[in-house]
């Protein structure tokens, strides 16, 4: 799951149907917030974890980083981190954050967003409030979005539709799955500590990437996650000649 923030617009919760081999796209929730505050990201998902049940993993930007307080400033951001850590833990899901300046690890969700936008908008200016969106206009633009978008070909499911077909997880699947990452986890660690020079320590960027790496060989070692190859054409590049007299 994905939960990214559109300043004072929608707040849009996205499903990642795990376990599955591919990701519904249904959007479960969408709100009006005021502000970024992370308050309305803990709300929301107190809600839907109850309502539909905590999910595996959930995917945030590193602004929801709950792992390195020390980089926050604002004692109240550190305090909601740690609200957002505790529910968490509580739930037994999985962070997975992106890496910082890398959009297109978040394509699919972004992709998402630029659709929902879009379909607020136009139901803003159906009402004759464009630019003003309120709750209808954002409700309306979800349920669109997950009942018309067909976005594995005409004939496949809606995300609707896909998310009706979805597995719970189980308390020993999800057991199972965290004991995997940090197992993963720690012998990433000890690889990429080989090399560098004793008595150095891993950067927080190392052990970013050391928990990515982990979440997603663990994806792999429990059937959530496959590689599939296809052949494709590499971009032609303009050639400039230059006249040499």
């Amino acid at each position: 799951m994905h939960v990214p923030i559109i300043p004072r617009a929608a707040q849009s919760y996205c499903d990642s149907s795990i376990p599955s081999l591919r990701a519904s796209g249904n959007q479960l929730l969408a709100l009006p917030v005021p502000s970024r505050e992370l308050r309305h990201v803990i709300g929301a998902l107190l809600v839907l974890f109850q309502q539909y049940g905590p999910p595996l993993l959930l995917k945030s930007d590193n602004e929801f980083n709950t792992e390195n307080l020390a980089v926050c400033l604002d004692e109240k951001q550190r305090s909601a981190l740690r609200r957002l850590a505790a529910l968490l833990v509580e739930h037994g899901v999985v962070q997975l954050l992106s890496p910082p300046a890398w959009p297109r690890y978040n394509g699919a969700v972004e992709a998402g967003i630029g659709s929902f936008k879009t379909r607020a908008h136009h139901e803003a200016a159906r009402h004759g409030h464009p630019g003003e969106w309120n709750c209808e206009d954002v409700e309306a633009a979800r349920l669109q979005a997950n009942e018309l978008a067909r976005p594995w070909g005409h004939q496949a499911d809606t995300p609707e539709q896909a998310w009706q077909k979805r597995q719970a997880t189980s308390p020993a699947q999800r057991t199972a799955f965290q004991e995997s990452v940090q197992q993963l986890e720690q012998e990433a660690r000890q690889e990429r500590q080989k090399d560098l020079p004793p008595g150095v320590p891993l950067g927080p960027k190392d052990l970013a990437s050391i928990r990515r790496e982990a979440i997603s060989r663990a994806l792999i070692k429990h059937g959530l996650l496959l590689f599939r190859r296809r052949r494709f054409t590499l971009p032609l590049k303009r050639v400039i000649w230059a006249n040499v007299s």
